[in-house]
């Protein structure tokens, strides 16, 4: 399989997350394609520790996106998000068919049916926006000038004819309607497939099992929901990784969080979390820190996590800085004169 996503040191931390459910739900070989116009080195370096030779692995393609400047971008979404829509221009020649993933999901099934489906002469497959919205799909296909019989799509998951896309879309096209059209385009690039590719996409799963978005999921419906849905879409503004997300899919995200990486003990300890799920995920938790083969894992990676914090320290604050820093936590100098 052939994935690929986009997205700056800002997101690097739920798209880890995404990574690893991708990985330990799809038991199959697969390139994954990150699309990025700035990295860090160390960001670099944390994904690709993900790599399973033989298996997975991580293929980074830096993208010159001087051709967006002057573009309006909404303010809760990136620049990244414009590349999928570029796809066709990123990829290298030789790859024609690739699913789009946004880092916000939990993959918690086999993605396989759905890569491997038939295009039926369609550019791209999608995912209708979910039926609550179904107003606000209404709305929008209104002010994009969409025909009525047409669907408005979520733009999270998407399968990409990249051989058909390199023969059919014009580029030029593509960005003169952003230019155009800026002041309406509420979700940046998926107001573009919808507003002027909607001919484009075929609309697959009406079931949304690989779209499932997390404010649906309730108390009483998590069970059946955990057991259908291949992927779980934590879109709009609240989420499990930040302070009080109160709906009821947190668990299933911090659950592949904590297979993810250490980092995102820390990180749970910070984050207020509601709900009796996030109460029993805590205490799991807890139970994992007490443990001694967790135990035992720090211990053995104090001195790894020590000097690559001691590097970090020295790239954002120079080396002076770090020195001194150090001397105090060894209580070899003290704040007073570390200030001096």
């Amino acid at each position: 399989m052939n994935i690929f996503t986009a997205f700056n040191d800002g997101y690097v931390l739920p798209t880890k997350v995404m990574f690893k459910s991708l990985i330990l739900s799809n038991p199959v070989p697969m390139t994954v394609y990150v699309f990025y116009g700035s990295l860090r080195q160390e960001s670099i370096d944390a994904i690709r520790q993900m790599e399973e030779p033989g298996r997975v692995s991580f293929v980074f393609r830096q993208v010159d996106d001087s051709f967006l400047q002057g573009f309006t971008i909404p303010q809760q979404f990136s620049k990244e998000t414009y590349y999928r829509l570029f796809a066709h221009r990123i990829f290298p020649e030789d790859v024609d068919r690739a699913l789009w993933l946004d880092g916000d999901m939990i993959i918690n099934g086999s993605l396989v049916d759905f890569y491997e489906q038939d295009f039926q002469g369609k550019t791209f497959v999608a995912v209708e926006n979910g039926k609550p919205f179904y107003r606000f799909n209404e709305d929008m296909k209104a002010i994009l000038k969409m025909p009525p019989e047409s669907k408005y799509i979520n733009s999270g998951v998407m399968l990409f004819n990249l051989k058909q896309a390199r023969e059919t879309l014009d580029t030029e096209a593509i960005l003169r309607y952003i230019t155009e059209h800026q002041e309406i385009l509420r979700l940046a690039d998926q107001d573009v497939f919808n507003g002027l590719l909607h001919d484009h996409i075929l609309v697959a799963d009406p079931e949304r099992r690989y779209n499932f978005f997390h404010t649906y999921v309730t108390e009483e419906n998590k069970a059946a929901i955990y057991r259908e849905a291949r992927i779980i879409h934590y879109c709009g503004v609240t989420k499990p990784w930040k302070e009080d997300y109160a709906l009821y899919a947190s668990d299933l995200w911090w659950k592949y969080a904590l297979w993810t990486g250490p980092e995102y003990l820390e990180l749970f300890d910070a984050v207020k979390c509601g709900g009796a799920a996030a109460r029993r995920l805590e205490a799991e938790l807890d139970a994992v820190r007490q443990s001694g083969s967790y135990r035992l894992g720090r211990v053995l990676t104090w001195l790894p996590r020590k000097a690559i914090g001691f590097v970090r320290c020295i790239r954002e604050h120079g080396f002076l800085y770090t020195l001194r820093r150090a001397l105090v936590r060894l209580h070899l100098l003290n704040d007073s004169q570390r200030n001096a």
